[in-house]
């Protein structure tokens, strides 16, 4: 759980507890101004783990700065900035894996326009790789929606359908779209869904990771509560961690 009570970026989010595990997977990052993604690495064995991190954006796996890995001391939890490994890179997926011991991991990603923020979210494992994915709680009303998928077995092809309280929806014209292995393929399915509340089923000849998001649009009433809340609020910023 993190709350944060200053200024606009007051709130409150929240995601699961993870176990620990050797490899994880995280599709919402992003390493631009307007999006500040951080990797949270938690131990909590009795011993130090030491852990990659591989990165892939549309073009396929990235360079990654310092990738000697990262030293987790025992009962610790190290934050990895995105930025850091991976400077202006709009969309990126990224590989948690251990070469010893074992690591729960999330990632924490706040959106930014221009100096306003505009939501952040607390990610945790979207693996493993499957050929069929359900991802649920795609909300209805206005807004952008999008999907994440990355091949990582190797190279081929996925059906997208968004099932509506109408029934099957086909995306994409219900046509297969393909995947290459190791490019992350991001999908604008705003239009497409049409405000619609709806889970997607994504199914292929080829295992994948798939992560779906949702932005709301923001209205004068929201940004007069965001005006009020730069006026009265006042604190820090606190984590509090899952109990291991």
């Amino acid at each position: 759980v993190t709350s944060d009570s200053r200024g606009e970026g007051r709130g409150l989010q929240s995601a699961p507890c993870v176990t620990s595990a050797a490899e994880s997977w995280f599709m919402g990052g992003g390493a631009t101004a307007g999006d500040r993604s951080v990797l949270l690495l938690s131990n909590p064995t009795q011993s130090d783990s030491l852990v990659d991190i591989t990165a892939f954006s549309k073009g396929g796996q990235l360079d990654v700065r310092g990738d000697d890995g990262v030293t987790v001391p025992a009962g610790e939890t190290v934050p990895v900035r995105l930025e850091a490994l991976v400077p202006d890179t709009e969309a990126v997926a990224v590989r948690v894996r251990t070469r010893t011991g074992l690591i729960a991991a999330s990632l924490t990603a706040e959106r930014m326009n221009g100096l306003t923020p505009m939501g952040t979210e607390l990610g945790v494992d979207a693996g493993p790789a499957r050929r069929t994915v359900v991802l649920s709680g795609m909300p209805g009303g206005a807004g952008g929606r999008e999907l994440r998928l990355l091949a990582t077995e190797g190279s081929g092809s996925v059906r997208i359908t968004a099932l509506t309280e109408n029934g099957p929806l086909p995306l994409l014209a219900g046509e297969q779209v393909p995947l290459k292995k190791g490019n992350l393929t991001v999908f604008d399915i705003t239009d497409e869904l049409a405000g619609r509340a709806a889970a997607l089923r994504i199914s292929g000849d080829v295992a994948f990771i798939a992560e779906s998001s949702a932005t709301t649009a923001v209205d004068e009433s929201i940004k007069a509560k965001r005006a009020a809340a730069v006026a009265a609020a006042e604190g820090m910023s606190e984590t509090v961690a899952c109990q291991f």
